[in-house]
């Protein structure tokens, strides 16, 4: 089943799927009536041949800087990570895409009863409403050899020698956008998603999103913030299995990962 198309979740807000490629890299459009309300930019992964029918993973990022607006807003620094499983088994037959969704604030979240930085979590569920998707012709995919020519390449290493995720390696746009690898032990992965290029304070926010090729049975999102004085990365790591329905409540774990930061042209 095609994952193109328009999925709606409880708030009215939309996920707009308007391109899958060959490799499971996604592109669209996320349209909010919450908070932030305006159309930005989104992109992820699911597989396009999953190994069963019932579920397969799913990860998504998403800019919070408005594609259809001007006036500046604080939440323009701010970036979203998720993963989770798109499940074909769900009660009703309808397919059901859940993630457990990471809002990465860089400044403080007017809406929180504390308000600071931070990563607000929720599980989000989205149900398709359409398949009326129209082409998103200026980012096909993550084989984008179109990234603005004023970019920048970010390495973190890890700190801790014994993490699965060893460095991350990605090439980010005057834009905000962000693609590159991610290496694990035995293979690079290819990720993407966004980073504020444009950060008001020490923190800058980031969020990426990759599939796990070893089994096809994961997907991961990592989001969290870059220390700019310190030169350190702190991310969240939301990484989700293909589990079935029934099983939902061991679809999402939950980690912390801490960086190195080097940049150059």
């Amino acid at each position: 089943m095609s994952v193109v198309g328009k999925w709606l979740n409880a708030y009215g807000s939309v996920l707009d799927i308007r391109w899958h490629g060959r490799s499971g890299d996604l592109s669209g459009v996320y349209t909010s009536h919450t908070g932030a309300s305006g159309t930005y930019l989104m992109n992820g992964w699911t597989p396009i041949d999953p190994e069963d029918a019932e579920s397969r993973p799913f990860s998504a990022c998403v800019s919070w800087k408005p594609t259809d607006s001007e006036e500046h807003d604080p939440s323009w620094s701010w970036v979203s990570a998720m993963s989770g499983v798109l499940y074909f088994d769900a009660p009703g037959g309808s397919p059901r895409i859940e993630m457990l969704h990471g809002l990465i604030a860089s400044t403080p979240l007017e809406a929180a009863w504390v308000r600071r930085p931070g990563v607000y979590t929720e599980t989000l569920t989205f149900e398709r409403v359409a398949l009326d998707a129209k082409p998103l012709a200026d980012r096909p995919g993550v084989a984008f050899n179109g990234l603005d020519a004023d970019t920048a390449h970010l390495t973190l290493s890890n700190r801790d020698a014994a993490s699965p995720f060893q460095k991350i390696s990605i090439t980010i746009g005057a834009d905000g956008f962000a693609a590159g690898h991610i290496i694990i032990p035995n293979e690079e992965i290819i990720a993407q998603g966004f980073i504020d290029p444009t950060p008001t304070g020490r923190l800058q926010s980031i969020a990426l999103s990759t599939l796990v090729r070893l089994d096809g049975r994961r997907s991961t999102a990592l989001g969290g913030f870059i220390d700019i004085k310190k030169g350190t990365a702190r991310l969240q790591v939301f990484e989700a299995n293909a589990v079935p329905y029934q099983s939902k409540y061991t679809a999402v774990t939950v980690g912390q990962e801490t960086f190195s930061v080097s940049i150059g042209k």
